[in-house]
């Protein structure tokens, strides 16, 4: 057993195998014991200073027994182990522990990377993780430079660096794609046996504005097209292909990544079908491939495409240029939609409906300038045109089902969330429903099809004529009584 005094003098027991306590001449006090792994280790037993909140070490004998008792837990676990094979189990859970908490600052995102638990995330995705992560990493190292070590980063220092970025104005839709990524990150970087430890695990999202994306009328779509056709004289690059790829999003409701980075193997002339997986969700266990007839309207523009195909391959792109283009700056690409829109007359952003916290935001400008400039919201992009053939197949009468396979939707709340039924078509939906009780209104079959376009044929026998005459004025219920009468018979 061996004896330590404290400072007031007494006598301090502590069990044999428990580290060594000793002071060093500069007065820090330090833990030597030996790891699982049969090294001799030295540690500093530090202590968080409440005034600077930095570590400092510890120069009081109680204290620096305490912080090494905590040193040396994992130590004295696998020391009482009762099997050989318990032992072993915690060998490696400690030498896991070791490795994940010991991870040097400076290879964070290395590590990261290279993690085999870490989700199978897009290229695009891993950037967007790298920028978050480095952006931390730099506001870390100004502040607690004496820090070296992932594992030394808590729930307090995790909570400065969060309220420093709402401080900094920043949206709540950034904010929460911030924490998304660092919680992520942190997870990996820690492992599952520290996933209690994880700095940014308690903090929660903050609400965001829920304003979607607005649908195109029928006569914008129209608009839009013919400002896209040759001959009209609105530069724009790529404009052919910019045609074919607003035709893909318009008519199949795919994204914009999705119609830039379409392939010819997805195209189907024969069948008259056009084919993908979504890249969004490809990567997914879940992910589905997407079927569903071309278009009149997009075959005819696929048609045109094949002018300036010069690649037979399969795999080559529909939109050479285009897709070549979304690689390197995808930004431009949508930039330009929004020019275009702007340009008909369509006003793509306006000022949220309801108060944001982020009522300006800083815009730089050629000159490196800085101004504030009132937040507006996008009602009017590219995802627009998802919108619109959601709605365009609502107002149709095409189940939400159907809507929700087609595009790819994970649930039918988020096929909701893009369907926007017509006035028109939503007044003659609730005329069509059954009256109880009340006179019902006078809906008759020309409020459906336009009867005034049916030729009825003079030869027909008096009988036929005079049936057609009566149902062009019946109401729908007495048409829906009829056919059920007829169809049984």
């Amino acid at each position: 057993m061996s004896r330590k005094k404290a400072d007031n003098g007494k006598e301090i027991r502590r069990g044999k195998g428990s580290g060594a306590v000793f002071k060093r001449p500069n007065g820090n006090y330090c833990v030597q014991y030996t790891d699982v792994t049969g090294k001799k280790k030295t540690k500093v037993l530090t202590v968080e200073d409440p005034e600077t909140k930095k570590l400092v070490p510890i120069r009081i004998r109680d204290k620096a027994e305490a912080a090494a008792k905590e040193v040396i837990e994992n130590y004295r676990k696998i020391k009482h182990a009762d099997t050989s094979e318990k032992h072993l189990t915690q060998v490696n859970e400690y030498r896991k522990v070791t490795s994940h908490v010991n991870i040097p600052i400076a290879q964070a995102w290395d590590k990261y990377v290279a993690s085999q638990s870490r989700p199978a995330s897009g290229p695009r995705t891993l950037q967007s993780y790298e920028k978050t992560l480095n952006q931390f990493l730099r506001w870390f190292k100004t502040n607690y430079p004496t820090i070296t070590n992932v594992g030394k980063i808590d729930v307090r220092i995790a909570d400065a660096y969060m309220s420093e970025l709402l401080g900094a104005g920043i949206s709540e839709r950034t904010y929460n794609a911030y924490l998304q990524a660092l919680k992520l990150v942190f997870r990996i970087l820690l492992g599952v046996e520290n996933s209690a430890k994880n700095p940014f695990l308690h903090m929660t999202k903050q609400k965001e504005d829920q304003q979607s994306r607005k649908d195109f009328t029928e006569k914008q779509v129209e608009d839009i097209f013919a400002t896209l056709q040759d001959n009209n004289p609105y530069p724009m690059l790529y404009k052919p292909e910019m045609r074919v790829m607003i035709n893909m999003c318009c008519w199949t409701g795919c994204r914009g990544q999705d119609a830039c980075l379409m392939q010819w193997n997805s195209v189907n002339f024969d069948n008259n079908t056009i084919s993908y997986r979504p890249e969004k969700t490809k990567r997914r266990k879940s992910s589905t491939i997407i079927t569903l007839p071309l278009h009149p309207q997009l075959r005819a523009a696929l048609e045109d495409a094949k002018s300036w195909r010069t690649d037979e391959k399969e795999s080559a792109f529909i939109l050479p240029n285009v897709s070549e283009r979304y690689k390197k700056n995808p930004t431009g690409i949508y930039k330009d939609i929004s020019k275009m829109l702007i340009h008909i007359g369509i006003e793509t952003t306006v000022e949220p409906e309801e108060e944001t916290r982020r009522k300006f935001h800083k815009v730089v400008d050629r000159d490196g300038n800085e101004q504030l400039v009132k937040t507006r919201v996008c009602q009017y992009s590219m995802h627009s045109f998802r919108h619109t053939f959601v709605s365009f197949c609502a107002n149709a009468g095409v189940p939400l089902a159907v809507v929700q396979s087609i595009v790819g939707h994970g649930s039918p709340a988020m096929t909701r969330h893009y369907t926007h039924i017509s006035q028109e078509a939503a007044q003659k939906a609730i005329d069509a429903l059954p009256m109880h009780g009340i006179q019902p209104k006078s809906f008759t079959i020309n409020d459906i099809i336009d009867v005034g376009a049916i030729h009825i044929d003079n030869n027909l026998e008096p009988e036929r004529a005079e049936l057609m005459n009566l149902i062009s004025s019946a109401n729908i219920s007495t048409v829906r009584k009829l056919l059920k009468s007829l169809k049984a018979k």
